[in-house]
């Protein structure tokens, strides 16, 4: 039964056109690592035997899912966990604004969750962790795959440049959280649980997610400007104080402001504003 609608699922995304191949997986060691490999293996062979892109490639479990710093994301049953492989035909032309597609997906996250659980209780810290009620609901890994020039054909692609971009989500849908780790289950949630208790079918939360997603890149690299609106309405460290980490020895505490058109975080401290494109918001309050 569950193999049925894990086929439905990937044939009513591969139906909208928009993604070209989808492949599941039982047991994976990382989403984006199995979409790196494949990516570098097929990207040497001529044109009909390449990876067909944009690719979706999904989970039920990972035994070494990892989010940002390289921190291990726990993936059980019951996170849906997945990456979209796209490439630079995806992003607007202008490499600028190449840095706000973790804020897109980020919202596309959020967009979808809003379909299931409060649209209100839903919002995104900085730059595209997806928060439920003050407790963490899923996460964004945005990675870029440098495989050679021969993987796409525009003219934009030169050696040595990246070729690709890797999406990978995870997503709590239905958690055993008596099976979490302590200080996990502590500071995260799924939809399921704020629901609830209701059963939430992942291959529903898939479609629903698979369709926004591509969607919200779409729009934004034909240059919609609609999501940043959006985007500040479910900002969660707006008018807080945050504490954020920008490398070994930086740091800054100050208050946040929102975010800027570039997708920035803008933080005021005692001395000035300041504009964040790269940092890890360690705590806010």
């Amino acid at each position: 039964m569950w193999v049925d609608r894990r086929a439905a699922a990937i044939e009513e995304i591969l139906g909208q056109g928009r993604i070209k191949d989808v492949e599941w997986f039982d047991e994976i060691d990382s989403t984006n690592s199995v979409a790196r490999r494949e990516l570098a293996a097929r990207a040497a062979l001529p044109g009909k035997d390449r990876l067909l892109l944009p690719k979706l490639i999904v989970a039920d479990r990972q035994t070494a899912g990892r989010g940002r710093s390289l921190r291990q994301w726990w993936s059980p049953d019951g996170c849906l966990m997945l990456t979209l492989a796209i490439d630079a035909s995806w992003l607007p032309p202008d490499s600028a604004h190449w840095s706000q597609l973790a804020l897109i997906s980020g919202m596309a996250v959020a967009n979808s969750a809003a379909q299931f659980v409060d649209p209100a209780q839903v919002q995104l810290k900085w730059p595209n962790d997806v928060y439920v009620s003050g407790r963490k609901l899923a996460g964004v890994l945005i990675e870029s795959a440098a495989v050679g020039p021969s993987l796409l054909t525009s003219e934009a692609e030169k050696p040595g440049r990246v070729a690709s971009w890797l999406i990978g989500i995870g997503l709590n849908v239905a958690m055993d959280w008596r099976a979490a780790p302590p200080d996990l289950a502590r500071k995260a949630t799924c939809l399921s649980t704020v629901a609830g208790g209701v059963d939430i079918d992942r291959c529903v939360v898939l479609v629903e997610l698979a369709t926004e997603l591509s969607q919200c890149i779409l729009d934004w690299r034909d240059g919609h400007l609609d999501w940043l609106e959006h985007w500040r309405q479910r900002c969660l460290l707006t008018s807080r104080i945050v504490h954020a980490r920008m490398g070994a020895e930086e740091e800054l505490i100050g208050l946040c402001e929102g975010i800027d058109s570039l997708g920035r975080l803008i933080v005021r401290d005692e001395n000035r504003q300041q504009f964040l494109t790269t940092a890890e918001i360690v705590n806010w309050q």
